[in-house]
């Protein structure tokens, strides 16, 4: 790796006119000045292309699907139209610190044999003002991600170990991010910035705001790339089961338990599985 690697931040864009604007001008004015901005949009409905095309840089590289094919495919194509060494992913709804990608870049270069760098993040709301401190504290752990989910914003990996895995899962609709970072674990070693380098926001349209039927859906999604990790890594599945219990626990922890809620949930996840 050279010693100002080219740094890609990939944004996968659908319907994202209200936000993407931010996002783009946060990388923008990064301190760190080597990088390029791949956003691939997956057939949007609104403006945001044309908001894309007003925010004039050379920076940045735009494609568009010929149809919606969803986020795993969006986000895999954004990394093969890349050609940076490192590369993050950005929501389009999301911004970075200005200072995210130089201290991304020192770690790497720090760490040879490390396949992906992550930090802490900034819960926001809709207007990106910070609700909540996201300290990862289970950061430095051995145990694999797939054990603690220790893993989170900001993300960043090296291309050359991404490269010796299958790459993210076209077929995943959600969780791209766990099948992601089980995946490059594998690979390589994982190091963590304590610092806050993301500020996620939270607005009506997030998806950790979603209904019910969505948050289980996600729960499913997950539970569909760990159980590829286990796959890949022989490991034994006897508690698998319990693993998918304890998300799905997690995604109606607001609910009550109630046989009306636990039948539709049965519904959901039977109709999920036949898909």
């Amino acid at each position: 790796m050279s010693n100002s690697p080219k740094f890609s931040v990939l944004i996968a864009s659908f319907n994202s006119a209200e936000f993407i604007a931010g996002a783009i001008n946060s990388v923008l004015s990064q301190d760190y000045k080597h990088y390029e901005i791949v956003i691939v949009d997956d057939c949007s409905e609104d403006d945001s292309l044309d908001i894309i095309k007003e925010l004039k840089s050379d920076k940045i590289k735009v494609f568009r699907n010929k149809e919606n094919f969803g986020t795993g495919y969006t986000k895999r194509k954004c990394v093969e139209e890349s050609s940076g060494e490192i590369f993050c992913f950005l929501d389009s709804d999301d911004e970075l610190a200005s200072n995210a990608l130089s201290l991304m870049v020192k770690c790497h270069l720090e760490n040879s044999l490390c396949s992906l760098v992550y930090s802490n993040y900034y819960d926001c709301n809709s207007a990106l003002r910070i609700i909540k401190k996201n300290i990862r504290k289970s950061a430095g752990s051995s145990r694999s991600h797939l054990e603690v989910g220790k893993i989170s914003h900001l993300v960043s990996c090296k291309r050359r170990f991404y490269d010796k895995t299958e790459g993210i899962n076209p077929a995943l609709k959600r969780a791209q991010d766990h099948d992601l970072y089980y995946k490059m674990e594998e690979v390589g070693e994982i190091r963590y910035i304590n610092e806050f380098l993301y500020f996620y926001r939270m607005h009506k349209n997030s998806a950790s705001r979603g209904s019910l039927d969505a948050r289980l859906l996600s729960r499913l999604w997950h539970f569909r790339a760990m159980e590829a990790a286990y796959n890949r890594r022989g490991l034994d599945q006897s508690e698998l089961e319990y693993r998918f219990l304890e998300m799905v626990k997690d995604a109606i922890k607001k609910h009550s338990y109630t046989k009306v809620l636990v039948r539709r949930i049965r519904e959901i996840l039977a109709c999920a599985l036949m898909k």
